[in-house]
Protein backbone atom coordinates (compact mmCIF):
# COMPACT_ATOMS: atom_id res chain seq x y z
CA UNK A 1 0.00 0.00 0.00
CA UNK A 2 1.29 3.73 -1.19
CA UNK A 3 0.91 6.51 0.64
CA UNK A 4 1.02 9.79 -1.28
CA UNK A 5 1.76 13.00 0.68
CA UNK A 6 1.59 16.32 -1.87
CA UNK A 7 4.16 15.16 -4.44
CA UNK A 8 5.76 12.79 -2.90
CA UNK A 9 4.67 9.20 -2.33
CA UNK A 10 6.13 7.23 0.27
CA UNK A 11 5.92 3.75 0.89
CA UNK A 12 5.59 1.24 3.60
CA UNK A 13 8.77 -0.87 4.89
CA UNK A 14 9.59 -2.97 1.77
CA UNK A 15 7.77 -0.46 -0.99
CA UNK A 16 9.81 1.75 -3.37
CA UNK A 17 9.99 5.37 -2.71
CA UNK A 18 9.04 7.36 -6.02
CA UNK A 19 7.54 10.25 -6.88
CA UNK A 20 3.53 10.69 -6.62
CA UNK A 21 2.84 11.69 -10.29
CA UNK A 22 4.05 7.86 -11.61
CA UNK A 23 1.69 6.50 -9.22
CA UNK A 24 -1.58 5.00 -10.14
CA UNK A 25 -1.95 7.61 -12.83
CA UNK A 26 -2.42 10.56 -10.69
CA UNK A 27 -2.29 13.63 -12.59
CA UNK A 28 0.99 15.79 -12.38
CA UNK A 29 -0.94 18.49 -11.00
CA UNK A 30 -3.08 16.83 -8.91
CA UNK A 31 -2.95 17.84 -5.00
CA UNK A 32 -6.02 16.95 -3.34
CA UNK A 33 -7.87 20.05 -1.14
CA UNK A 34 -9.47 18.44 1.92
CA UNK A 35 -13.04 19.94 1.26
CA UNK A 36 -12.92 19.20 -2.90
CA UNK A 37 -12.44 15.18 -2.82
CA UNK A 38 -15.49 13.17 -3.64
CA UNK A 39 -17.88 11.70 -1.00
CA UNK A 40 -16.43 9.27 1.39
CA UNK A 41 -17.58 6.38 1.29
CA UNK A 42 -16.74 2.83 3.45
CA UNK A 43 -18.21 -0.25 2.76
CA UNK A 44 -19.74 -2.98 5.31
CA UNK A 45 -21.53 -5.78 5.49
CA UNK A 46 -24.15 -4.20 5.70
CA UNK A 47 -24.09 -1.91 2.96
CA UNK A 48 -22.13 0.72 1.49
CA UNK A 49 -22.37 3.64 3.59
CA UNK A 50 -21.73 7.22 2.12
CA UNK A 51 -20.85 10.29 4.42
CA UNK A 52 -19.88 14.01 4.46
CA UNK A 53 -16.43 16.31 4.90
CA UNK A 54 -16.71 19.25 7.37
CA UNK A 55 -13.26 21.52 7.57
CA UNK A 56 -12.91 22.58 10.90
CA UNK A 57 -9.98 25.22 11.41
CA UNK A 58 -7.42 23.78 9.18
CA UNK A 59 -7.91 20.19 8.95
CA UNK A 60 -10.49 18.14 7.50
CA UNK A 61 -12.45 15.39 8.98
CA UNK A 62 -15.33 12.96 7.53
CA UNK A 63 -18.60 12.39 9.39
CA UNK A 64 -20.89 9.13 8.41
CA UNK A 65 -23.92 9.52 10.56
CA UNK A 66 -27.33 7.95 11.16
CA UNK A 67 -25.84 4.27 10.48
CA UNK A 68 -28.23 1.46 11.43
CA UNK A 69 -27.20 -0.90 14.49
CA UNK A 70 -29.80 -2.57 14.59
CA UNK A 71 -33.05 -3.72 13.37
CA UNK A 72 -36.18 -0.80 13.70
CA UNK A 73 -37.50 -1.72 17.37
CA UNK A 74 -41.05 -1.51 15.89
CA UNK A 75 -44.04 -4.34 16.25
CA UNK A 76 -42.65 -7.82 17.54
CA UNK A 77 -39.43 -6.08 18.40
CA UNK A 78 -41.09 -3.29 20.77
CA UNK A 79 -39.80 -3.71 23.89
CA UNK A 80 -37.53 -6.58 23.25
CA UNK A 81 -33.54 -6.82 23.20
CA UNK A 82 -32.14 -5.27 19.85
CA UNK A 83 -31.74 -7.25 16.73
CA UNK A 84 -28.18 -7.06 14.48
CA UNK A 85 -28.92 -5.62 11.51
CA UNK A 86 -28.60 -8.13 8.76
CA UNK A 87 -25.89 -8.49 6.42
CA UNK A 88 -26.51 -6.80 2.98
CA UNK A 89 -23.72 -5.21 1.08
CA UNK A 90 -25.56 -4.08 -1.90
CA UNK A 91 -28.04 -2.18 0.38
CA UNK A 92 -26.88 2.14 0.31
CA UNK A 93 -26.82 4.26 3.40
CA UNK A 94 -27.08 7.59 2.88
CA UNK A 95 -25.04 8.68 6.46
CA UNK A 96 -25.40 12.63 5.61
CA UNK A 97 -27.22 13.62 8.75
CA UNK A 98 -27.90 12.51 12.04
CA UNK A 99 -31.14 9.82 12.46
CA UNK A 100 -33.78 10.59 14.71
CA UNK A 101 -33.44 11.14 18.13
CA UNK A 102 -34.95 8.12 20.72
CA UNK A 103 -38.10 9.01 22.02
CA UNK A 104 -37.74 11.38 25.14
CA UNK A 105 -39.97 12.19 28.34
CA UNK A 106 -41.74 15.77 28.31
CA UNK A 107 -38.66 18.03 28.57
CA UNK A 108 -37.93 21.76 28.64
CA UNK A 109 -34.81 21.65 26.12
CA UNK A 110 -35.98 21.50 22.61
CA UNK A 111 -35.32 17.88 20.67
CA UNK A 112 -34.42 17.48 17.23
CA UNK A 113 -36.67 15.28 15.22
CA UNK A 114 -37.80 11.81 17.60
CA UNK A 115 -38.88 8.54 16.64
CA UNK A 116 -39.02 4.93 17.82
CA UNK A 117 -36.75 3.67 14.88
CA UNK A 118 -33.47 5.41 16.00
CA UNK A 119 -31.07 2.51 16.73
CA UNK A 120 -28.38 4.33 14.64
CA UNK A 121 -24.46 4.77 15.39
CA UNK A 122 -22.45 8.32 14.32
CA UNK A 123 -18.80 7.53 13.16
CA UNK A 124 -16.43 10.89 12.70
CA UNK A 125 -12.80 10.54 11.48
CA UNK A 126 -9.87 12.24 10.46
CA UNK A 127 -9.93 12.50 6.33
CA UNK A 128 -6.30 12.73 5.89
CA UNK A 129 -5.59 9.55 7.07
CA UNK A 130 -7.83 7.50 5.43
CA UNK A 131 -8.69 9.18 1.96
CA UNK A 132 -7.97 6.25 -0.46
CA UNK A 133 -7.62 5.97 -3.81
CA UNK A 134 -7.56 2.35 -5.16
CA UNK A 135 -4.97 1.00 -2.76
CA UNK A 136 -3.16 4.23 -2.41
CA UNK A 137 -3.76 6.11 1.06
CA UNK A 138 -3.88 9.86 0.69
CA UNK A 139 -2.85 12.10 3.11
CA UNK A 140 -2.08 16.05 3.31
CA UNK A 141 -0.34 16.59 6.63
CA UNK A 142 3.45 15.97 7.16
CA UNK A 143 3.16 15.42 10.77
CA UNK A 144 0.81 12.72 10.66
CA UNK A 145 2.83 10.04 8.74
CA UNK A 146 5.07 8.96 11.57
CA UNK A 147 1.27 8.22 13.44
CA UNK A 148 0.34 6.46 10.05
CA UNK A 149 3.50 4.41 9.95
CA UNK A 150 3.81 3.00 13.65
CA UNK A 151 0.13 2.11 13.77
CA UNK A 152 -0.75 0.88 9.97
CA UNK A 153 -3.06 3.26 9.44
CA UNK A 154 -5.38 1.44 12.48
CA UNK A 155 -6.72 4.50 15.28
CA UNK A 156 -7.50 4.38 18.46
CA UNK A 157 -11.22 4.51 18.83
CA UNK A 158 -13.40 7.04 21.13
CA UNK A 159 -16.85 5.19 21.90
CA UNK A 160 -19.39 8.03 23.58
CA UNK A 161 -22.65 7.72 25.27
CA UNK A 162 -24.39 10.37 26.65
CA UNK A 163 -26.47 11.26 29.57
CA UNK A 164 -30.13 11.99 30.48
CA UNK A 165 -31.39 9.82 33.11
CA UNK A 166 -32.02 7.69 30.63
CA UNK A 167 -35.13 9.22 29.96
CA UNK A 168 -33.91 12.02 27.94
CA UNK A 169 -30.67 12.91 25.33
CA UNK A 170 -29.38 12.09 21.53
CA UNK A 171 -26.03 12.02 20.16
CA UNK A 172 -26.53 14.46 17.85
CA UNK A 173 -26.24 16.92 21.26
CA UNK A 174 -22.67 15.66 21.59
CA UNK A 175 -21.32 16.24 18.32
CA UNK A 176 -16.92 15.09 18.50
CA UNK A 177 -16.20 16.67 15.70
CA UNK A 178 -13.88 19.20 17.13
CA UNK A 179 -12.35 16.59 19.20
CA UNK A 180 -11.55 14.95 16.38
CA UNK A 181 -10.24 18.13 15.53
CA UNK A 182 -8.03 18.74 18.55
CA UNK A 183 -6.83 14.90 17.72
CA UNK A 184 -5.09 16.04 15.01
CA UNK A 185 -3.92 18.64 16.48
CA UNK A 186 -1.78 17.15 18.97
CA UNK A 187 -0.73 14.66 16.33
CA UNK A 188 -2.89 11.65 18.08
CA UNK A 189 -5.41 10.97 15.84
CA UNK A 190 -8.43 9.71 16.90
CA UNK A 191 -11.76 8.27 15.44
CA UNK A 192 -15.07 9.15 17.23
CA UNK A 193 -18.25 6.72 17.99
CA UNK A 194 -21.57 8.12 19.54
CA UNK A 195 -24.49 5.96 19.70
CA UNK A 196 -28.61 6.38 20.15
CA UNK A 197 -30.35 4.26 22.55
CA UNK A 198 -33.74 3.64 23.61
CA UNK A 199 -35.18 5.59 26.41
CA UNK A 200 -37.92 5.35 29.14
CA UNK A 201 -40.43 2.76 28.87
CA UNK A 202 -39.08 1.79 25.53
CA UNK A 203 -35.96 0.90 26.15
CA UNK A 204 -36.70 -0.27 30.17
CA UNK A 205 -40.25 -1.46 30.38
CA UNK A 206 -40.01 -3.51 33.65
CA UNK A 207 -42.35 -5.36 35.16
CA UNK A 208 -41.68 -9.77 36.00
CA UNK A 209 -43.73 -10.20 32.17
CA UNK A 210 -41.57 -8.03 30.98
CA UNK A 211 -37.91 -10.03 32.96
CA UNK A 212 -39.50 -13.71 31.75
CA UNK A 213 -40.61 -12.77 27.96
CA UNK A 214 -38.70 -10.21 26.70
CA UNK A 215 -35.42 -10.23 28.85
CA UNK A 216 -34.80 -5.90 27.77
CA UNK A 217 -31.33 -4.79 28.00
CA UNK A 218 -29.33 -1.77 28.18
CA UNK A 219 -29.12 -1.19 24.21
CA UNK A 220 -25.36 0.47 24.60
CA UNK A 221 -23.91 -3.71 24.31
CA UNK A 222 -25.13 -4.01 20.60
CA UNK A 223 -22.80 -0.47 19.22
CA UNK A 224 -19.95 -1.79 21.27
CA UNK A 225 -20.14 -4.94 19.33
CA UNK A 226 -21.26 -2.97 16.20
CA UNK A 227 -17.64 -1.64 16.79
CA UNK A 228 -15.76 -4.60 17.09
CA UNK A 229 -17.29 -5.91 13.85
CA UNK A 230 -17.13 -2.78 11.61
CA UNK A 231 -14.71 -0.23 12.84
CA UNK A 232 -11.93 -1.53 11.02
CA UNK A 233 -13.44 -0.66 8.29
CA UNK A 234 -13.32 3.08 9.05
CA UNK A 235 -10.01 3.08 9.82
CA UNK A 236 -10.16 2.19 13.44
CA UNK A 237 -8.79 -0.60 15.25
CA UNK A 238 -11.03 -2.85 17.31
CA UNK A 239 -8.25 -3.79 20.25
CA UNK A 240 -7.85 -0.08 21.27
CA UNK A 241 -11.39 1.18 22.37
CA UNK A 242 -11.90 3.35 25.10
CA UNK A 243 -15.53 4.38 26.07
CA UNK A 244 -16.45 7.23 27.78
CA UNK A 245 -20.05 9.07 29.02
CA UNK A 246 -21.34 11.37 30.93
CA UNK A 247 -24.54 10.69 33.73
CA UNK A 248 -26.86 8.41 32.16
CA UNK A 249 -23.61 7.46 29.88
CA UNK A 250 -21.12 7.15 32.70
CA UNK A 251 -23.84 4.94 34.87
CA UNK A 252 -24.20 2.69 32.11
CA UNK A 253 -20.75 2.18 31.50
CA UNK A 254 -20.03 1.50 34.64
CA UNK A 255 -23.11 -0.85 34.49
CA UNK A 256 -21.10 -2.43 31.26
CA UNK A 257 -17.66 -2.99 34.21
CA UNK A 258 -19.97 -5.27 36.20
CA UNK A 259 -22.13 -7.22 33.55
CA UNK A 260 -21.76 -10.52 32.75
CA UNK A 261 -19.72 -11.09 36.59
CA UNK A 262 -17.51 -8.22 35.18
CA UNK A 263 -16.81 -10.02 31.43
CA UNK A 264 -16.72 -7.64 29.03
CA UNK A 265 -15.70 -10.02 26.84
CA UNK A 266 -12.80 -7.92 24.92
CA UNK A 267 -15.60 -4.93 23.96
CA UNK A 268 -12.79 -1.97 25.50
CA UNK A 269 -9.86 -1.96 26.68
CA UNK A 270 -10.35 1.23 28.94
CA UNK A 271 -13.00 4.10 30.33
CA UNK A 272 -13.87 7.07 31.80
CA UNK A 273 -16.95 8.13 33.58
CA UNK A 274 -18.26 11.19 34.10
CA UNK A 275 -20.47 12.28 36.95
CA UNK A 276 -21.83 8.59 37.47
CA UNK A 277 -20.92 5.02 38.08
CA UNK A 278 -22.90 1.70 38.10
CA UNK A 279 -24.23 2.26 42.06
CA UNK A 280 -25.57 5.89 41.14
CA UNK A 281 -28.68 4.54 39.84
CA UNK A 282 -30.77 1.53 41.41
CA UNK A 283 -31.55 -1.72 39.75
CA UNK A 284 -34.44 -3.17 41.34
CA UNK A 285 -36.28 -6.43 41.41
CA UNK A 286 -38.94 -6.96 38.22
CA UNK A 287 -41.81 -7.34 40.33
CA UNK A 288 -41.08 -4.00 42.37
CA UNK A 289 -42.73 -2.25 38.98
CA UNK A 290 -45.49 -4.69 38.51
CA UNK A 291 -48.64 -2.53 39.95
CA UNK A 292 -47.11 0.81 37.85
CA UNK A 293 -46.78 -2.06 34.60
CA UNK A 294 -50.50 -2.80 35.47
CA UNK A 295 -51.49 1.26 35.39
CA UNK A 296 -49.55 2.25 32.03
CA UNK A 297 -51.81 -0.88 30.33
CA UNK A 298 -54.70 0.54 31.66
CA UNK A 299 -53.97 4.44 29.88
CA UNK A 300 -53.43 2.80 26.61
CA UNK A 301 -56.41 0.23 26.66
CA UNK A 302 -54.33 -3.77 27.34
CA UNK A 303 -55.37 -3.82 31.69
CA UNK A 304 -57.77 -6.38 29.66
CA UNK A 305 -55.21 -8.24 27.47
CA UNK A 306 -54.02 -10.69 30.78
CA UNK A 307 -52.28 -12.64 29.90
CA UNK A 308 -50.81 -10.90 27.36
CA UNK A 309 -50.65 -7.67 27.89
CA UNK A 310 -46.77 -7.58 26.66
CA UNK A 311 -48.04 -8.53 23.21
CA UNK A 312 -51.18 -5.44 23.39
CA UNK A 313 -48.47 -3.29 24.44
CA UNK A 314 -46.76 -3.90 21.20
CA UNK A 315 -49.31 -3.26 19.47
CA UNK A 316 -50.06 0.44 20.62
CA UNK A 317 -49.65 2.87 18.87
CA UNK A 318 -46.65 4.91 19.63
CA UNK A 319 -48.91 8.52 19.70
CA UNK A 320 -51.06 6.81 22.98
CA UNK A 321 -47.24 5.75 24.93
CA UNK A 322 -46.32 10.00 23.70
CA UNK A 323 -49.35 11.14 25.83
CA UNK A 324 -48.33 8.64 28.89
CA UNK A 325 -44.79 10.44 28.83
CA UNK A 326 -46.45 14.11 28.37
CA UNK A 327 -48.06 13.62 31.93
CA UNK A 328 -44.64 13.02 33.70
CA UNK A 329 -43.39 16.41 35.34
CA UNK A 330 -40.56 17.63 33.23
CA UNK A 331 -37.12 18.13 35.52
CA UNK A 332 -38.16 16.82 38.35
CA UNK A 333 -37.21 13.77 40.56
CA UNK A 334 -40.01 10.86 40.46
CA UNK A 335 -40.03 7.89 42.30
CA UNK A 336 -38.53 4.92 40.79
CA UNK A 337 -41.43 2.79 40.76
CA UNK A 338 -43.97 5.17 39.89
CA UNK A 339 -43.35 4.85 36.29
CA UNK A 340 -42.33 0.93 34.56
CA UNK A 341 -39.43 2.20 33.03
CA UNK A 342 -36.41 1.22 34.61
CA UNK A 343 -32.75 -0.74 35.39
CA UNK A 344 -33.62 -4.22 36.79
CA UNK A 345 -32.45 -7.68 37.87
CA UNK A 346 -33.54 -9.46 34.24
CA UNK A 347 -31.01 -12.60 35.20
CA UNK A 348 -28.92 -11.29 31.82
CA UNK A 349 -27.17 -8.37 32.02
CA UNK A 350 -27.82 -7.81 35.59
CA UNK A 351 -28.36 -10.80 37.43
CA UNK A 352 -28.14 -9.06 41.12
CA UNK A 353 -27.28 -6.04 42.75
CA UNK A 354 -24.49 -3.97 40.76
CA UNK A 355 -23.14 -3.82 45.32
CA UNK A 356 -23.13 -7.73 44.97
CA UNK A 357 -21.01 -8.05 41.65
CA UNK A 358 -18.50 -5.52 43.30
CA UNK A 359 -18.31 -6.85 46.82
CA UNK A 360 -17.10 -10.22 45.34
CA UNK A 361 -14.73 -8.55 42.89
CA UNK A 362 -16.44 -8.98 40.00
CA UNK A 363 -15.20 -5.96 37.81
CA UNK A 364 -13.89 -5.46 34.47
CA UNK A 365 -10.08 -4.62 35.21
CA UNK A 366 -9.50 -1.95 32.60
CA UNK A 367 -7.52 1.28 33.45
CA UNK A 368 -10.38 3.57 33.85
CA UNK A 369 -10.95 7.66 34.57
CA UNK A 370 -13.36 8.66 36.78
CA UNK A 371 -14.69 12.22 38.03
CA UNK A 372 -17.14 14.58 38.97
CA UNK A 373 -18.01 18.02 39.23
CA UNK A 374 -18.07 20.11 41.84
CA UNK A 375 -22.34 20.61 42.41
CA UNK A 376 -23.65 17.55 41.21
CA UNK A 377 -27.09 18.03 43.17
CA UNK A 378 -28.41 21.49 41.89
CA UNK A 379 -29.87 21.08 38.84
CA UNK A 380 -31.99 18.75 40.10
CA UNK A 381 -33.17 20.27 43.29
CA UNK A 382 -36.60 22.55 44.27
CA UNK A 383 -36.07 26.19 45.03
CA UNK A 384 -38.99 26.19 47.18
CA UNK A 385 -38.35 23.18 50.24
CA UNK A 386 -38.59 25.79 53.01
CA UNK A 387 -38.23 23.98 56.03
CA UNK A 388 -36.95 20.55 57.12
CA UNK A 389 -40.32 18.95 57.54
CA UNK A 390 -40.68 20.02 53.81
CA UNK A 391 -37.14 18.93 52.88
CA UNK A 392 -38.19 15.37 54.83
CA UNK A 393 -41.55 14.97 52.74
CA UNK A 394 -39.80 15.84 49.27
CA UNK A 395 -37.33 12.40 50.13
CA UNK A 396 -39.88 9.95 51.19
CA UNK A 397 -41.67 11.09 47.96
CA UNK A 398 -39.28 11.39 45.61
CA UNK A 399 -36.45 9.00 46.57
CA UNK A 400 -36.45 5.18 45.81
CA UNK A 401 -36.13 3.44 48.91
CA UNK A 402 -36.18 -0.23 48.79
CA UNK A 403 -36.62 -0.72 53.12
CA UNK A 404 -39.76 2.07 53.64
CA UNK A 405 -39.86 0.79 57.53
CA UNK A 406 -36.24 1.84 57.75
CA UNK A 407 -36.99 5.64 56.24
CA UNK A 408 -37.39 7.56 59.60
CA UNK A 409 -34.33 6.45 61.17
CA UNK A 410 -32.58 6.53 57.75
CA UNK A 411 -33.74 10.18 57.37
CA UNK A 412 -32.51 11.01 60.83
CA UNK A 413 -29.11 9.82 59.92
CA UNK A 414 -28.87 11.48 56.55
CA UNK A 415 -29.66 15.27 57.96
CA UNK A 416 -27.29 14.82 60.63
CA UNK A 417 -24.74 14.44 58.30
CA UNK A 418 -26.00 17.37 55.99
CA UNK A 419 -27.09 19.84 58.72
CA UNK A 420 -28.62 22.79 57.70
CA UNK A 421 -25.33 25.17 57.32
CA UNK A 422 -25.16 26.95 54.44
CA UNK A 423 -21.73 27.40 54.39
CA UNK A 424 -21.61 23.50 53.99
CA UNK A 425 -24.36 23.12 51.06
CA UNK A 426 -24.43 23.36 47.63
CA UNK A 427 -22.78 25.49 45.36
CA UNK A 428 -20.14 24.74 47.72
CA UNK A 429 -17.53 27.65 48.08
CA UNK A 430 -15.54 28.44 45.38
CA UNK A 431 -12.39 30.83 45.13
CA UNK A 432 -13.47 31.67 41.50
CA UNK A 433 -16.25 33.40 42.98
CA UNK A 434 -14.68 36.05 45.37
CA UNK A 435 -17.75 37.81 45.90
CA UNK A 436 -20.40 34.58 46.54
CA UNK A 437 -21.78 34.78 50.04
CA UNK A 438 -21.52 31.16 51.21
CA UNK A 439 -23.16 31.82 53.94
CA UNK A 440 -26.36 32.84 52.17
CA UNK A 441 -29.37 31.06 51.52
CA UNK A 442 -29.91 31.90 47.78
CA UNK A 443 -33.81 31.81 47.57
CA UNK A 444 -36.29 33.33 50.24
CA UNK A 445 -36.98 32.56 53.70
CA UNK A 446 -33.25 33.78 54.03
CA UNK A 447 -33.81 32.10 57.32
CA UNK A 448 -34.77 28.58 56.84
CA UNK A 449 -34.60 27.86 52.61
CA UNK A 450 -33.01 24.22 51.92
CA UNK A 451 -32.23 24.49 48.75
CA UNK A 452 -28.28 23.88 49.32
CA UNK A 453 -29.02 21.30 51.97
CA UNK A 454 -30.77 19.41 49.74
CA UNK A 455 -28.37 19.93 46.90
CA UNK A 456 -25.48 18.27 48.50
CA UNK A 457 -27.37 15.68 49.91
CA UNK A 458 -29.04 14.92 46.51
CA UNK A 459 -25.72 15.19 44.72
CA UNK A 460 -23.91 12.89 47.43
CA UNK A 461 -26.65 10.39 47.38
CA UNK A 462 -27.53 9.67 43.68
CA UNK A 463 -23.92 10.56 41.63
CA UNK A 464 -21.13 11.26 44.43
CA UNK A 465 -21.30 8.69 46.86
CA UNK A 466 -21.81 5.64 43.86
CA UNK A 467 -18.63 6.91 42.15
CA UNK A 468 -16.90 6.77 44.97
CA UNK A 469 -17.78 3.00 45.41
CA UNK A 470 -16.95 2.24 42.04
CA UNK A 471 -13.67 4.55 42.65
CA UNK A 472 -12.79 2.56 45.32
CA UNK A 473 -13.27 -1.04 44.29
CA UNK A 474 -11.34 -0.67 41.06
CA UNK A 475 -8.65 0.31 42.34
CA UNK A 476 -8.63 -1.98 45.38
CA UNK A 477 -9.39 -5.03 42.26
CA UNK A 478 -6.25 -3.83 41.28
CA UNK A 479 -3.67 -4.34 38.18
CA UNK A 480 -4.75 -1.25 36.55
CA UNK A 481 -4.54 2.39 36.09
CA UNK A 482 -7.32 4.38 38.14
CA UNK A 483 -7.56 8.29 37.73
CA UNK A 484 -9.57 10.16 39.87
CA UNK A 485 -10.88 13.98 39.37
CA UNK A 486 -13.15 17.25 40.55
CA UNK A 487 -14.46 19.33 38.15
CA UNK A 488 -14.56 23.32 39.65
CA UNK A 489 -14.19 25.11 36.71
CA UNK A 490 -17.39 27.40 37.11
CA UNK A 491 -19.69 28.02 34.07
CA UNK A 492 -19.27 31.38 32.30
CA UNK A 493 -22.69 33.17 31.39
CA UNK A 494 -25.12 30.79 34.08
CA UNK A 495 -26.94 31.26 37.22
CA UNK A 496 -24.46 31.35 40.23
CA UNK A 497 -26.80 29.20 42.34
CA UNK A 498 -26.30 26.19 40.07
CA UNK A 499 -22.59 26.50 41.02
CA UNK A 500 -20.28 24.22 39.35
CA UNK A 501 -23.17 22.38 37.82
CA UNK A 502 -24.29 18.83 36.54
CA UNK A 503 -22.77 18.17 33.28
CA UNK A 504 -20.87 21.45 32.83
CA UNK A 505 -17.55 19.83 32.32
CA UNK A 506 -18.49 18.13 28.73
CA UNK A 507 -18.25 21.24 26.32
CA UNK A 508 -14.71 21.21 27.42
CA UNK A 509 -14.08 17.39 27.18
CA UNK A 510 -15.65 18.01 23.80
CA UNK A 511 -13.13 20.67 22.87
CA UNK A 512 -15.89 23.55 22.38
CA UNK A 513 -13.63 26.08 23.58
CA UNK A 514 -10.46 24.76 22.65
CA UNK A 515 -9.35 27.17 20.36
CA UNK A 516 -9.96 30.49 22.71
CA UNK A 517 -7.42 32.55 24.76
CA UNK A 518 -7.61 32.29 28.54
CA UNK A 519 -8.48 29.88 31.11
CA UNK A 520 -11.54 28.42 29.25
CA UNK A 521 -9.42 27.39 26.58
CA UNK A 522 -6.65 26.04 28.54
CA UNK A 523 -9.02 23.55 30.61
CA UNK A 524 -10.93 22.67 27.30
CA UNK A 525 -7.54 21.73 26.12
CA UNK A 526 -6.14 20.04 29.08
CA UNK A 527 -9.60 17.58 29.26
CA UNK A 528 -9.60 17.02 25.67
CA UNK A 529 -5.98 16.37 24.96
CA UNK A 530 -6.11 14.09 28.16
CA UNK A 531 -8.82 11.89 27.18
CA UNK A 532 -7.57 11.83 23.67
CA UNK A 533 -3.70 10.72 25.57
CA UNK A 534 -5.84 7.89 27.40
CA UNK A 535 -7.32 6.63 24.35
CA UNK A 536 -3.94 5.92 23.13
CA UNK A 537 -1.88 5.19 25.94
CA UNK A 538 -4.38 4.10 28.50
CA UNK A 539 -2.54 6.94 30.89
CA UNK A 540 -3.53 10.54 30.47
CA UNK A 541 -0.20 11.72 31.47
CA UNK A 542 1.71 10.19 28.63
CA UNK A 543 3.04 13.01 26.12
CA UNK A 544 1.38 16.15 27.80
CA UNK A 545 3.33 19.03 29.19
CA UNK A 546 0.26 19.22 31.63
CA UNK A 547 0.85 18.88 35.58
CA UNK A 548 1.43 15.06 36.44
CA UNK A 549 -2.05 13.33 37.33
CA UNK A 550 -1.49 10.67 40.07
CA UNK A 551 -2.85 7.75 40.15
CA UNK A 552 -5.88 7.14 42.75
CA UNK A 553 -4.68 4.99 45.54
CA UNK A 554 -6.63 3.50 48.75
CA UNK A 555 -5.14 4.52 51.93
CA UNK A 556 -3.32 7.04 50.51
CA UNK A 557 -2.02 10.48 51.78
CA UNK A 558 -5.10 13.31 49.85
CA UNK A 559 -2.96 15.06 47.00
CA UNK A 560 -4.56 17.20 45.18
CA UNK A 561 -2.81 18.85 42.14
CA UNK A 562 -4.93 21.94 40.63
CA UNK A 563 -4.39 22.80 36.22
CA UNK A 564 -7.06 25.43 36.59
CA UNK A 565 -10.53 24.25 36.64
CA UNK A 566 -9.43 20.84 37.81
CA UNK A 567 -8.47 19.17 40.52
CA UNK A 568 -6.34 15.46 39.61
CA UNK A 569 -6.34 13.44 43.33
CA UNK A 570 -5.19 10.45 44.56
CA UNK A 571 -7.56 10.17 46.94
CA UNK A 572 -11.05 12.36 48.42
CA UNK A 573 -11.01 14.53 51.11
CA UNK A 574 -14.48 15.78 51.40
CA UNK A 575 -17.65 14.93 53.19
CA UNK A 576 -16.13 11.43 54.16
CA UNK A 577 -18.23 10.67 56.95
CA UNK A 578 -21.58 11.34 54.94
CA UNK A 579 -20.36 9.54 51.90
CA UNK A 580 -18.78 6.62 53.94
CA UNK A 581 -22.44 6.28 55.27
CA UNK A 582 -24.23 6.27 52.01
CA UNK A 583 -21.83 4.21 50.13
CA UNK A 584 -20.98 0.91 52.02
CA UNK A 585 -23.70 1.33 55.21
CA UNK A 586 -26.95 -0.30 55.06
CA UNK A 587 -29.06 3.08 54.12
CA UNK A 588 -27.20 2.16 50.89
CA UNK A 589 -29.62 -0.61 50.17
CA UNK A 590 -32.21 0.74 52.11
CA UNK A 591 -31.78 3.93 49.61
CA UNK A 592 -31.80 2.92 46.29
CA UNK A 593 -31.95 -0.83 45.69
CA UNK A 594 -28.27 -0.96 44.36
Amino acid sequence: MVLIHSALALALTGFAVVSYPFVWGLPPDFTPSPCELTQPVVQLSQGRVSGEYICPSNSSIERFLGIPFALPPLGKLRFDAPKPIPDNPNRTIDAEKYGPSCIPVASPYPHPKISEDCLTVNVIRPASLVRTYGNTIVSHDWSLLTVLFTSSAKLPVMVWIYGGAFVVGSSESDDGSELVNQSLAIERPIIFVSMNYRLNLFGFLASSEVEKRAKVYWTSALPFKWVQKNIDAFGGDRDKVVVFGESAGAISIGAHLLSNRGEHSGLFRGAILQSGAAMGYPVMRAEKFNHSYARLAEQVGCARAQPEVLDCLRGVPVDQFLDVLKERPPGTVTPATEYPDHVVQDGDFYDGRPSEALDAGKIARVPTIIGSVLDEGTVFTPRNLNSEEELRKHITKNWVFDEPEALPEILDRLLQRYPDIPFLGSPYPSPSWPDWDDNNRIFPPLESNQFKRTASMFGDLMLESGRRVQLDDIANAGGVGVWNYRFIQPPEDFQTYLGVYHSSDVPYVFAKWADQPGARGQISRMMSHSWIRFAYFLDPNADTWFPWWPRFSLGTEKLFRSCIGILRSSGIDYREEALAYMGRDAAWLAVSGR
